[in-house]
């Protein structure tokens, strides 16, 4: 097996989503991960416009910010683990983490790719936490 093909075999098989997006914003590529993380096959996703997975509040500003990084070929957050709400197919709001990398042939950008994981189940667990740690201080804060 050669390189190229291992490659679209990790790609493919993997739990975390491996998505790639035009510079329009039209999903081009949409692994299995995807397919789990956010309840659409691939024929569903590919060809729709990232806003299928775009909470509507958020919309705006996901835009502005993507077609400053389209126009700019910058983005601010290359080297970050970013951490959004997002829509599933089923309507439910999850929450994902998700690098990006912005894609380049001699120059041109062709788009971007985002390696994204569901973060639901840890983003719930540290607002309890935090809703805990409220309680307690205020519970501290009354005893003084």
């Amino acid at each position: 097996m050669d390189r190229d093909s291992i490659f679209k075999e990790i790609c493919e098989k993997s739990n975390d989503g491996v998505l790639f997006c035009d510079t329009s914003g039209i999903i081009k590529i949409w692994n299995r991960g995807c397919q789990i993380i956010f309840g659409y096959d691939s024929d569903e996703a590919i060809g729709k416009s990232l806003d299928i997975i775009i909470p509507e509040k958020y919309k705006k500003r996901h835009w502005d910010g993507f077609f400053n990084a389209v126009k700019s070929k910058k983005t601010k957050y290359s080297n970050d683990l970013l951490s959004v709400p997002a829509n599933t197919k089923d309507g439910r709001q999850i929450s994902i983490e998700f690098t990006i990398a912005m894609i380049e042939e001699k120059g041109n950008l062709l788009g971007f790719a985002a390696i994204i994981r569901d973060s639901t189940t840890n983003f719930l667990a540290q607002k309890e936490l935090k809703k805990r740690v409220k309680e307690l201080e205020s519970l501290l804060e009354s005893r003084k």
